[in-house]
């Protein structure tokens, strides 16, 4: 007699989120099957039954691909004597970083003994836990402080980085880390020693690859890209306060003199 079940993983929850290309498996219990079709196929979304190991495997679509957000798969197992069963629907949803309708929370993680971390929160309301480490395998600094978005890529500054403030060597990706905004996908980054001129980064504006704007406890630094350098800029006697760029037009703005805005 025909038996065919899937194990779902019980906290995979529903639907299951998937990063770009990013794979899932779902392992299968079969006796007596003699073939398994996907019901419901569809464009970008990849299905593949792996039979020596038991598994269904899933591949979420490239990030450009022309492919629906969501996937309802559907399998039916058949066997001799026209036995057949049909699966319930196990829904999938592929998560892309770049709908302006979505929210990032940046989390500093506990001071100086933590990474960073990021979550991701669709239009739907669904929750991606680590969402930069899920796609790259690897953390954000220690201490993460501010992010910001320019020209399709994020930006995204630690107060850390890879070495706390006594010392401690992390496994991060550095003090600042650059990544593709649509897959998250680490583009560029920076370590603490490459930009050790600066000192307790708290926020972060980019007008372009020479215009990068680091607010730190010194003050106010460019970073040019095209060559890693550092340049200080000047605000008087006043030291730049702990907040927020503005960027308005093409230029960043800052706080002066406790009130005050002032143009880069």
């Amino acid at each position: 007699e025909l038996v065919f079940e899937v194990n779902l993983d019980p906290e995979a929850g529903s639907p299951i989120l998937l990063v770009s290309e990013e794979t899932y498996s779902i392992p299968y219990h079969g006796e007596g099957v003699e073939d398994i079709t996907v019901e419901n196929e569809s464009a970008g979304w990849q299905v593949t039954v792996d039979e020596a190991a038991g598994n269904i495997v899933l591949t979420a679509p490239a990030a450009d691909a022309e492919a629906n957000k969501t996937y309802s798969l559907q399998l039916t197992a058949t066997g001799g004597d026209d036995q057949s069963i049909t699966t319930e629907s196990i829904d999938f949803y592929h998560v892309t970083f770049d709908d302006p309708a979505g929210a990032f929370v940046l989390n500093e993680g506990n001071m100086t003994t933590e990474n960073g971390s990021l979550i991701y929160i669709t239009p739907e309301g669904y929750v991606l836990d680590n969402a930069y480490n899920r796609v790259n395998g690897t953390e954000l600094g220690n201490v993460t402080q501010d992010m910001c978005f320019h020209d399709g890529k994020i930006y995204i500054i630690s107060q850390n980085g890879d070495t706390n403030a006594v010392g401690v060597s992390f496994d991060n990706d550095g003090l600042l880390v650059v990544a593709d905004a649509k897959t998250l996908k680490k583009v560029r980054a920076y370590t603490k020693e490459e930009l050790s001129g600066l000192d307790w980064p708290t926020h972060i504006a980019v007008l372009d690859e020479q215009h990068v704007y680091i607010r730190d406890n010194a003050g106010i630094w460019r970073l040019d890209m095209t060559d890693g350098s550092l340049h200080p800029i000047t605000l008087g006697r006043y030291e730049a306060p702990k907040a927020p760029f503005a960027v308005v037009d093409e230029k960043v703005y800052t706080y002066y003199n406790g009130g005050y805005m002032v143009g880069l």
